[in-house]
């Protein structure tokens, strides 16, 4: 594949994308994830012609599992895109890199209520109280407009989220309070959250940095935005509410996902009783076993 062919071919690749997922940002990842990959097999004629270990080889480069796991499922879809039939074996015997099976983490209502407390700034209380009283990702925070806030009925449209779904959650009248607040000092144009520099939406990296920023001033370990999502759900889940619920409210497409939540509940984990002491309960009291 000559240079200008292959060029030609990452932004087809790219419409590609954006026809088939509707997202700008996929299309942009996966497209420049696609150009890294032929750049750095440009001595080799065509991408038919690096082989299933180079392709390995190359993956492995990546430290950071994420990245990883982001450039084989692009490149994987650019081999399945450049096939006749929409079909492709190169990837046969190149497995996904498997997710560890952590336990995310998440910020307590201590230290969010710390937050708060050394947060002054109308406009990052209100970013910061989507992440954690209604369990936004911070994209859907940056992407929320005034027009998606319904103050009367008390709900927020989240409008083409991940999974291009849309769902409709609470709103709570605490966070309307602090909305009423920052709406009157800062009147935002079209999007709840512009940007600086007359830019019309606020960043992602401008969220996260914010974040870090007041978890340094109220004296808490360094969270990134998503603990705040993470930290609404485990508070939904230590008062009652059930997975299928909870997983409707953040927008899961898998309760699997949701189960997280139910692994880290130190509450439940605290109240199991051990067979050992079911049986040292059942004897009355009895002196079965002793520290000495």
């Amino acid at each position: 594949m000559k240079q200008d062919d292959r060029w030609n071919a990452v932004d087809q690749f790219r419409d590609f994308i954006r026809f088939r997922s509707g997202s700008e940002n996929t299309a942009k990842h996966y497209g420049n994830a696609v150009f890294t990959f032929l750049k750095y097999f440009e001595n080799v004629t065509r991408h038919t012609d690096i082989t299933a270990d180079q392709i390995i080889q190359y993956l492995l480069r990546f430290e950071n599992l994420s990245t990883r796991r982001n450039a084989h499922s692009a490149i994987k879809l650019f081999y399945k895109f450049k096939s006749k039939n929409g079909f492709s074996n190169k990837f046969r015997f190149i497995p996904y890199p498997e997710k560890p099976d952590t336990i995310p983490d998440h910020i307590t209502k201590e230290e969010f209520i710390k937050l708060m407390q050394v947060c002054k700034n109308s406009k990052h209380r209100c970013i910061l109280m989507f992440g954690f009283d209604a369990g936004l990702r911070v994209s859907e925070v940056i992407n929320l407009k005034i027009t998606d806030l319904h103050f009367e009925k008390m709900n927020i449209h989240i409008r083409q989220s991940k999974g291009r779904k849309d769902r409709i959650i609470k709103f709570t009248s605490t966070l309307r309070g602090f909305l009423e607040v920052y709406f009157s000092q800062h009147n935002p144009q079209e999007y709840v959250f512009n940007g600086q520099n007359n830019e019309p939406q606020y960043s992602t990296r401008s969220c996260q940095q914010l974040l870090r920023n007041y978890c340094k001033k109220a004296g808490i370990k360094h969270y990134k935005f998503h603990a705040l999502r993470h930290g609404y759900s485990m508070a939904l889940y230590e008062h009652g509410y059930g997975l299928d619920t909870i997983g409707e409210t953040l927008g899961h497409n898998s309760r699997k996902t949701t189960q997280i939540y139910a692994r880290k509940n130190n509450k439940v984990i605290q109240g199991i009783e051990s067979p050992l002491e079911q049986i040292i309960q059942s004897a009355q009291g009895q002196n079965l076993l002793s520290y000495v």
